[in-house]
């Protein structure tokens, strides 16, 4: 009986070691593509797939199958989770394509077609392409995001972290840890300019963490092994002190309702923005002012917007107000300004403090200033400003400041814009906000090796044409 009982025995775990052998070494069909999932759906995230007509309501665990494509609304955001274990994040007003997802070379290649908005990748296997109007950006390992600029035409590429790459017909980049790329969209049968290449900043890094949870582990680590990041204020002493708003219109009887002036609002999380009808708006164009002056503009046809205070990365105060437009998309009426502050997250106060002072360094020079090349222009994108500037202890960033004053010459909009470096100069071509008649004054601000922060003479020109 004992005996008997070993044969039985025997026999089982030979059949268990067969079938689970078999269930091992059978390789998966190449032919069938692999999977990709939709997660953490919020908000407003519409879905179509080949053979559909129209969007839907995206749902949780959702399939998007090759050719599909992902919206996200003002309010919306998800996960998508490849078969691979690698995971993109798509944040509001983001339109995406999955325009392959197979096996490939024993490993999964998905590449996406973003439309507009950006995204997030964190890629812990295979190899992902992002295609856009302005050329390919690829990541080796292992976190990547691409945001496609429209008030720009460009578009730009952050590598977080791992081996990444920028690509166009003029050429490629590679790029590693901390490094990032600029690829300009031109007219059909235009040649663009090749990649340009950049350092990231600070606020690049704190989106990240706030935009990408699976980063929040790795960024102290990152960023110990980086130089610190510089910061700037943008103020040159033949301008008048300013503050990053816009004027309100005289009289004007729109009213901000929440969040209430002065809110100290949470460092993550939804944050409903609202104010009152306005008799005569066809719509309303919320402008949020971050703390270096950039201008983050929403519109929307109600009168209230849920944004992600994750979007606002840095700590501190902002300002904000709201317009009404008309049909034409003209200002009729803005409000007042409100603040609201926002603390640091939990993952920042672990980091070492920046290194910084606000004493300039008398050896920065700012030589071979050029700006706006091709000036007057009705075309906006066509105003490049270039500069070199020069310092024993080396450049970190560079910025253009600007202040934009009305025919009267009250002060109305002002902040600054980052510039890249390229062939041993800093350019760009940053969009200034301005209407015909105004006068637009502009500046180079840099910050040096020591994290002085230093600024050029200021120079003006009056705008003929409506930049956006």
């Amino acid at each position: 009986m004992h005996h008997r009982f070993k044969q039985m025995a025997l026999v089982l775990v030979l059949f268990v070691w067969l079938l689970t052998g078999c269930q091992t070494e059978t390789p998966a069909d190449p032919s069938q593509p692999q999977s990709a999932r939709l997660s953490e759906v919020v908000g407003d995230v519409q879905i179509r797939n080949p053979g559909q007509t129209d969007f839907g309501p995206a749902e949780e665990g959702a399939l998007l199958q090759e050719g599909g494509e992902v919206r996200t609304g003002p309010d919306g955001r998800a996960r998508l989770d490849l078969s691979s274990g690698t995971i993109v994040r798509v944040p509001p007003d983001t339109s995406f394509v999955l325009a392959a997802n197979a096996p490939a070379e024993d490993s999964l290649f998905t590449r996406l077609r973003l439309l507009a908005g950006q995204i997030w990748v964190a890629l812990t296997g295979g190899s992902l392409e992002v295609e856009t109007p302005g050329g390919t950006a690829a990541v080796r390992g292992s976190h990547l995001m691409v945001w496609l600029d429209p008030a720009t035409m460009q578009v730009w590429v952050s590598c977080f972290e791992g081996q990444c790459s920028a690509s166009n017909p003029a050429g490629s980049l590679d790029l590693s840890t901390g490094e990032g790329a600029v690829l300009r969209i031109v007219g059909e049968g235009e040649t663009p300019p090749p990649p340009t290449a950049r350092a990231l900043t600070w606020d690049e890094f704190q989106a990240w963490a706030s935009n990408v949870p699976e980063a929040e582990a790795l960024l102290p680590e990152i960023v110990a092994t980086l130089t610190a990041f510089p910061t700037a204020t943008a103020t040159a002493a033949s301008t008048p002190t300013m503050t990053p708003t816009c004027t309100p219109t005289p009289g004007c009887a729109l009213q901000l309702l929440s969040p209430a002036n002065g809110a100290a609002l949470p460092a993550s999380g939804a944050v409903i923005f609202s104010w009152n009808s306005y008799s005569g708006a066809a719509k309303y164009q919320l402008q949020v002012i971050s703390i270096n002056g950039a201008i983050n503009t929403f519109e929307t046809n109600g009168t209230s917007l849920r944004l992600y205070i994750e979007n606002l990365p840095a700590a501190g105060t902002y300002s904000w107000q709201v317009s009404a437009l008309d049909a034409q998309g003209q200002v009729i009426c803005r409000s007042a300004s409100f603040t609201f502050t926002k603390p640091l997250t939990v993952w920042e106060t672990s980091l070492p403090p920046l290194q910084s002072s606000s004493t300039p360094d008398p050896n920065t020079y700012f030589t071979l200033v050029e700006g706006p090349i091709g000036y007057p222009s009705e075309f906006c994108d066509q105003r490049y400003y270039k500069v070199i500037i020069s310092d024993i202890h080396g450049i970190n960033a560079a910025w253009l400041g600007y202040q934009v004053q009305d025919s009267m010459g009250v002060p109305i909009c002002s902040g600054t814009l980052p510039l890249v470096f390229n062939s041993g100069m800093w350019i760009g071509n940053p969009v200034i906000p301005a209407n015909p008649g105004d006068t637009v004054y502009w500046w180079f601000v840099a910050t040096d090796g020591l994290y002085n922060n230093v600024t050029s003479e200021v120079y003006s020109y009056s705008e003929v044409s409506v930049c956006p």
